[in-house]
């Protein structure tokens, strides 16, 4: 009898507590964690263009590679980007920060990749890397409206 009654507790003291990660908490978690991405973001924003800390790259720093391999096979040809020196000159005459560190950001996919990058070469450094920016933003915003239940 009594391992009845303790079982009727148990069953009630279960269903009365919920689970503790509920709907407002991952709002909350999600909240901070957004303003934690935010403040990273606003502090490297502001390092990069205006303190201009040598060493830290604004935001798409790190396309240069795939504007210089599209500048390089455009001009020169689909074996161009994996020459080293060539690389290098293009990166550095768009971004001459790089040559800070290494310098040099080398193309390491294969050849049939050159055609996602292809039409960044017919643009100036700085209108690919906004478009390349904004496309990413906005694509990132599709898939979120596509996931979320709000739509």
């Amino acid at each position: 009898m009594a391992t009845l009654q303790a079982a009727a507790r148990r069953a009630r003291d279960d269903a009365s507590r919920s689970h503790w990660l509920d709907a407002s908490r991952l709002r909350l978690y999600s909240c901070v964690a957004i303003a934690c991405y935010a403040l990273y973001f606003g502090i490297w924003l502001f390092r990069a263009c205006v303190l201009k800390v040598p060493g830290v790259f604004a935001p798409g720093g790190d396309f240069v590679v795939f504007w210089s391999t599209a500048k390089l096979a455009l001009s020169s040809g689909a074996a161009a980007p994996y020459d080293l020196g060539a690389l290098r000159h293009v990166e550095l005459s768009a971004v001459p920060g790089l040559a800070i560190g290494d310098g040099v950001l080398p193309w390491l996919y294969p050849p049939m990749s050159l055609w996602f990058v292809l039409p960044f070469g017919l643009v100036p450094y700085g209108l690919a890397t906004f478009v390349f920016l904004v496309g990413g933003v906005a694509w990132f915003a599709w898939a979120l409206c596509r996931t979320l239940p709000w739509r």
